[in-house]
């Protein structure tokens, strides 16, 4: 029991630091998707600018 005690008062932050590092790779997950989504639209541009070339 003395043993628990020790780790509660030593790591009282750990859970909170766990759920940072989810909410982190949470964030970092949506930034690639948006990069992909970014540059689809990017190279779909470039295709419309081409069409538009041709016409």
């Amino acid at each position: 029991m003395l043993i628990l005690n020790l780790r509660i008062t030593k790591y009282p932050n750990q859970q909170q630091r766990t759920i940072q590092v989810m909410d982190n790779e949470k964030q970092m997950t949506q930034e690639k998707s948006n990069d992909v989504q970014e540059q689809a639209m990017n190279e779909e541009q470039v295709v419309q600018a081409k069409d538009n070339n041709y016409n």
